[in-house]
């Protein structure tokens, strides 16, 4: 990140385009006046405009300007353990990315006439993943099913052969 004297407390302080403060952490410099910190970062979330990052340390400070142009849509998906056809009574390992942080997932199975079946509910964690198992229960005829998950206002299927 930088220098500056030896074995000293810096503050760093990382505000939003609205001038709200996102993060704040002190670390400290090591022996030769040298920092880093590779954990201090801008949220993945973040919001497009210009952010300023300020280290301060006693009455000396550096306010550093930088400008988010873009996030990373992130895109709620779920998936199966395997491609191939599912057998009544096999396990199934259903997992999903991009789902609400911290949020239940409700999980419907819908049978060839999209009726469903069963619904299940898991959480998800603080980085939007989930996973959860399924015993396909041994009286499921033939054909292809749907798994229907929903999370917050996001939603996504994903769809499994019964032979």
């Amino acid at each position: 990140m930088g220098s500056t004297d030896p074995n000293t407390i810096l503050n760093l302080e990382l505000t939003d385009p609205d001038g709200k403060i996102s993060k704040r952490k002190d670390i400290f410099s090591d022996k030769t006046g040298k920092f880093s910190d590779g954990t201090f970062r801008v949220p993945t979330d973040a919001k497009q405009g210009n952010w300023i990052l300020k280290i301060k340390s006693g009455v000396k400070f550096i306010d550093a300007e930088f400008t988010v142009s873009g996030t990373i849509e992130k895109t709620f998906t779920i998936k199966l353990d395997k491609t191939e056809a599912y057998h009544a009574g096999d396990h199934m390992s259903i997992t999903g990315t991009g789902a609400d942080k911290s949020n239940t997932i409700i999980i419907q199975i819908l049978d060839p006439n999209n009726v469903k079946i069963q619904e299940l509910q898991t959480r998800s964690t603080n980085e939007g993943s989930f996973d959860t198992l399924w015993t396909i229960p041994t009286d499921k005829q033939s054909g292809k099913y749907t798994i229907k998950a929903v999370s917050g206002q996001v939603n996504a299927e994903a769809s499994f052969d019964i032979q």
